[in-house]
């Protein structure tokens, strides 16, 4: 009887030890991972009946070569038309509706491809089951195919009249000339034509594994409920090799930019009164410096901030007509590869020496702002660092605030970085120093030349069209942004 009695709290043990959830850092987050490889990252958050669920896939651009940029896209497009449990387009929709869910949710970016809905949380299971056949057992019929390359293909046409797609796009193709391709997740309208149900097979059965995907869980439930119902949903799904061990994600070392660029792209959207100028560098990776990555994160913290050397030095030559502070921006753009500084400047009176005013912009950044803060301490030190990490922190609070907040923004550090990255990322930006943001300026942006455009409106460029070209301003056109129209025309 004893004997049995041990059995019994033996396995008891075993069963609660299987279930039981590694407490994260973040707010009411829980993490799993199942046999296979599955991370499962749960928050509970009981305040409304209903429940965030998101599966992400690490794919999308980075893993792309000339020959299949577009494919992931045009997976992602046919993961909604039918898998084992719904066979066709109109099936998965009528799913979708059951549950409440009234259109199609997914996307693909640089390093994700991801899916997502909200549903009431009564239909936990069903949900998760949802995406488990969409997932695992898509069909990928010949006839969809060719139904959905069309969808593909109007979107790409799209792109290429969106103001929004076409300077990011040519700005890519400048700044990364040996792999633009790993930044454009829309695609190339000649791959999508001619892609094919093996092509297809080909990333589901390289890319689409457990152990190369997340679950995102959050809000009215239980994380060892969910985890059961994972387990019992997916934990089967076969183990694959790391997509990652290859070439895959590109180096990120090719040679950029060798010499100052300059080009004018005219959008009707900008103001007649107005001239927005954008300075693009080269910036640290999270697969290759991820200490250099919290350096370039704390520095252009930094340049938001209203007092930064940055502002005050463009802000206060007149000659720019630059209208405050509030006009002068800095944004990090962060992949696993392939990432990037932007500096903007807003300028008044476009229609008085904008390509001359725009240069001195770049000069004031290389030969002045860059410099003094790489090899200057003194405006990094007072307490500016620990304010801007304590910054972080609260920014940190107001995105747990609700399951889908926080769930994504751990998906969107997950598929870089892993969750760990996401988990630390407050208490390791309390760690930078001056020092580690002024090697970072100099082995990164002083060891490099930008990309410059200046964005006017159209009647602006057409007036002083001359000038831009005396000054070895390029027009970017939308029949030359994306960088397979340039390969088309070489």
């Amino acid at each position: 009887m004893l004997k049995k009695l041990f059995l019994f709290l033996f396995v008891l043990l075993c069963f609660f030890s299987t279930v039981s959830a590694e407490k994260t850092s973040g707010k009411d987050l829980y993490r799993y991972t199942l046999s296979n490889g599955l991370e499962l990252y749960v928050t509970e958050n009981h305040s409304v009946p209903l429940v965030y669920i998101e599966i992400a896939v690490k794919a999308g651009a980075a893993a792309q070569t000339p020959e299949t940029d577009g494919l992931f896209h045009l997976y992602e497009h046919m993961m909604f038309r039918g898998n084992a449990e719904y066979t066709d387009a109109s099936a998965v929709l009528r799913a979708l509706n059951d549950m409440g869910v009234s259109g199609l949710n997914g996307s693909t970016e640089e390093d994700h491809v991801n899916y997502f809905f909200t549903i009431p949380s009564g239909l936990l299971y069903k949900g998760l089951e949802f995406w488990s056949s969409a997932m695992r057992t898509p069909l990928i019929k010949s006839g969809e195919l060719e139904a959905e390359k069309k969808v593909v293909l109007s979107e790409i046409q799209g792109y290429e009249s969106d103001p929004d797609r076409i300077l990011p796009a040519f700005c890519i193709s400048v700044l990364f000339p040996g792999v633009p391709w790993k930044l454009d997740s829309a695609g190339v309208p000649s791959v999508i034509r001619n892609a094919t149900v093996e092509e297809l097979r080909t990333i589901q059965k390289k890319y689409y594994i457990p152990n190369n995907t997340a679950l995102f869980v959050g809000g009215d439930v239980y994380p060892d409920v969910v985890y059961e119902d994972v387990k019992k949903l997916y934990g089967n799904w076969e183990k694959g090799n790391d997509p990652w061990t290859s070439s895959a994600a590109g180096k990120g070392t090719e040679t950029g930019p060798d010499r100052f660029l300059y080009y004018v792209y005219p959008d009707s959207r900008i103001s007649m009164q107005q001239a927005v100028t954008e300075v693009l560098f080269r910036a640290p990776d999270t697969d290759t410096d991820r200490e250099g990555v919290y350096a370039a994160d704390m520095f252009t913290g930094y340049l938001s901030q209203a007092e930064s050397h940055y502002k005050s030095v463009l802000c206060s030559d007149q000659y720019l007509k630059i209208p405050g502070y509030g006009c002068c921006a800095a944004s990090y753009e962060v992949y696993r590869r392939n990432s990037m500084i932007n500096f903007t400047v807003v300028m008044n009176t476009p229609d008085s020496e904008i390509p001359e005013r725009t240069k001195r912009i770049v000069s004031r950044l290389y030969n002045t702002i860059l410099p003094d803060i790489a090899y200057n301490k003194q405006y990094l030190s007072g307490g500016i660092l620990k304010n801007l990490s304590d910054n972080i922190s609260t920014d940190r609070i107001y995105t747990e605030q609700t399951p889908s907040g926080q769930l994504s923004a751990l998906r969107s550090v997950w598929e870089r970085c892993g969750a760990d990255y996401y988990l630390s990322y407050p208490e390791k930006m309390k760690k930078v120093t001056e020092e580690n943001v002024m090697s970072m300026i100099q082995n990164y942006l002083m060891e490099s030349f930008p990309v410059t455009v200046v964005v006017v409106n159209p009647e602006i460029y057409e007036m002083y069209r001359k000038e831009f070209s005396d000054a070895g301003f390029v027009k970017i056109e939308s029949e030359n942004a994306f960088w397979w129209q340039q390969e088309a025309q070489k």
